[in-house]
């Protein structure tokens, strides 16, 4: 009857303070959250960069802005660490715009055209990854059999740029933008596998696999001195044992990770299914306890609410600074609701969001399980 009654205004009220965070820090999330990644073609001038190797150059660069391809009298290439910078070289950098600017100031001047007009050793093009022996597998681990030189520029997630660095592992249905040979490409092609319809289809088995070490976490009773025991329970089990898989990515020919698409459509359905019967349960007991009780049930719950989210929102952007894409994104972990994530990633449209609720939802909803059972068993 408490959950009932404090459901409604606790999912409702993180949707409004999302909603006036937003307008509060409307400069701020202009500011912050950038404008996608770019691409620059920078010309080499700095004499202090001439002569060193690109290993020397790479950690002198901004953070988020990575070298993709280098032009080197007058041929493109795929960047290597030991490649030589020479004057009037031409380096092809990928990142947000402000970052860049300062890549600029630090190597050269901005040129447009001169690698893009020029195909005959380099080319690009786009790439859905569909094929198992792609996904899992970090672009600083990735190997083309066949294909000794390639670079990938980017990588798209969703409506999400994500910058091509080294440990970024891919996953279903990203589009890769790769530089490769014109004669490499059918290669290339049928490695990542390049069908729309590839990235829909997912592994049942491992699914299932996943859920079952789930529940069987989630009953494994934890023995506490003091307390007793302790279980997960299904949920923070199977929650558990989705983290790890996802860390994983892959254990030899097995792909624990499922793909975009896939996972947008089960995730909307399970919600779906998720609220109907929260709000069916909880409608004749939200109008019986608030008969009994009045509203001091209702004023708690949104007093607990209200507390928990402000708290985390205040304190974020106070104390800790956070970008208002990280700040909601977390607001949403705390509260716990998958509704708030997708409300969260339309409001502020970047992938900082999503991976904010991410790392914030597993430990609250741990946190309140444990915590949960650790009080009743100092109330028996």
């Amino acid at each position: 009857m408490g959950y009932s009654v404090a459901y409604p205004f606790g999912f409702i009220a993180p949707f409004l303070i999302m909603h006036f965070a937003n307008l509060w820090l409307k400069k701020r999330s202009r500011a912050s959250t950038g404008a996608g990644l770019e691409l620059h073609e920078i010309t080499v001038r700095n004499p202090d960069i001439v002569g060193r190797t690109l290993a020397e150059v790479i950690p002198r660069l901004p953070v988020g802005v990575q070298i993709v391809l280098a032009r080197a009298r007058g041929q493109n290439r795929v960047p290597a660490p030991d490649m030589v910078v020479a004057e009037n070289d031409v380096l092809a950098l990928t990142g947000e715009p402000g970052a860049l600017e300062n890549a600029r100031s630090l190597i050269g001047e901005t040129t447009y055209g001169r690698m893009r007009k020029d195909r005959r050793d380099l080319d690009y093009y786009r790439i859905f990854v569909s094929r198992p022996q792609a996904v899992g597998v970090s672009l600083g681990d990735l190997e083309i059999p066949g294909v000794a030189d390639f670079s990938v520029v980017h990588v798209r997630r969703g409506d999400a740029d994500l910058l091509p660095r080294l440990e970024l592992v891919l996953e279903f249905g990203d589009r890769v933008g790769v530089m490769v040979s014109p004669e490499h490409w059918d290669i290339t092609q049928k490695y990542f596998g390049d069908s729309i319809k590839g990235t829909t289809e997912f592994s049942f088995v491992a699914l299932g696999i996943g859920m079952a070490l789930g529940v069987l976490l989630g009953i494994l009773p934890i023995p506490v001195p003091g307390l007793g025991t302790l279980q997960l329970g299904i949920t923070g089990g199977t929650l558990i044992i989705g983290l790890i898989l996802g860390r994983l990515g892959r254990t030899g020919s097995w792909v624990w990770t499922m793909p975009f698409s896939a996972n947008i459509i089960l995730r909307n359905l399970g919600l779906t299914v998720f609220l109907a019967q929260v709000s069916m349960s909880a409608g004749p007991k939200f109008l019986e306890t608030v008969r009994q009780t009045g509203m001091l049930f209702l004023g708690l719950g949104a007093a607990i609410v209200l507390v928990v989210v402000l708290f985390n929102l205040i304190v974020g952007h106070l104390v800790f600074k956070f970008r208002l894409d990280d700040l909601i994104g977390t607001v949403c972990g705390v509260a716990a609701n998958p509704t708030h994530a997708s409300f969260a990633s339309k409001l502020v449209p970047t992938e900082r969001t999503d991976i904010a609720y991410a790392i914030t939802f597993p430990t609250g909803t741990i946190m309140k399980i444990i915590l949960l059972q650790i009080m009743l068993a100092f109330m028996k």
